[in-house]
């Protein structure tokens, strides 16, 4: 028989079994989505694809998955190839070479590579990853540096049709990790706004005060000096 103390922690291994479950599914589920898209795309000419860009580069692999920033991020994130952290996307290595060169890739072959260079109207060094998707022709750039930043991936008979039924494949899960992702963020964004909110209504309420107390006192010496100015300065003796 269950007691009113063993329910509580049981119900609670439930609850945390099942999210652990339902997470492995998601992982499942947007990682096979991923490679039969992987796997059209490469059936066209050798491009290389940045991972974690900025998004406003036509070889972004977002633009190629017609995602847009948020919803990309959210299906990497879903898929364990990477983690959201600080309102940043950081690329998981590991869980990407597994993931290429798993049972998905059988007859498919992916390189991947970390860069550190200048992009686009930066002045800075950025580091970021690259994956180079197709098959390698004769005029097929070996290495990301020597595709040119002007360089657009190459054209896919029926492109859009595939993106369309690759989103709907995923939007359930993108749209439950965005939920999870994001709804963190704004929780600590209205929890400081809270604590400066409270921050600044203390410091008026103590400015109010000092403003009273001063009030009073100037107040006080008034009446005080105002009576003493009315006050007779000698009382004349009557005899």
């Amino acid at each position: 028989m269950e007691t009113s103390s063993s329910y509580p922690i049981e119900r609670l291994s439930r609850w945390g079994s099942h999210f652990i479950i339902m997470s492995l599914c998601n992982e499942a589920a947007c990682q096979e989505a991923i490679a039969n898209l992987l796997i059209y795309l490469s059936s066209a000419k050798s491009f290389w694809y940045t991972l974690n860009t900025s998004h406003e580069h036509g070889f972004h692999l977002a633009n190629r998955f017609g995602m847009s920033h948020d919803n990309y991020m959210a299906l990497l994130v879903a898929a364990d190839l990477a983690r959201y952290t600080n309102g940043m996307l950081y690329i998981k290595r590991t869980q990407w070479e597994l993931f290429l060169r798993g049972y998905y890739f059988s007859d498919v072959a992916f390189e991947m590579e970390k860069k550190k260079m200048m992009l686009g109207r930066s002045n800075k060094r950025q580091e970021f990853y690259v994956i180079r998707i197709g098959y390698i022709g004769m005029d097929s750039p070996r290495k990301f540096d020597d595709q040119g930043l002007d360089a657009s991936p190459p054209r896919l008979a029926s492109l859009g049709m595939t993106q369309l039924q690759f989103h709907r494949s995923t939007e359930d899960i993108v749209l439950h990790t965005k939920i999870q992702l994001f709804e963190l963020v704004s929780h600590i964004l209205i929890l400081c706004f809270c604590v400066l909110l409270a921050i600044i209504v203390h410091s008026l309420t103590v400015t109010m005060d000092g403003l009273l107390a001063t009030s009073k006192n100037s107040l006080l010496i008034t009446s005080q000096r105002s009576i003493a100015g009315s006050w007779p300065k000698s009382v004349p003796i009557l005899s």
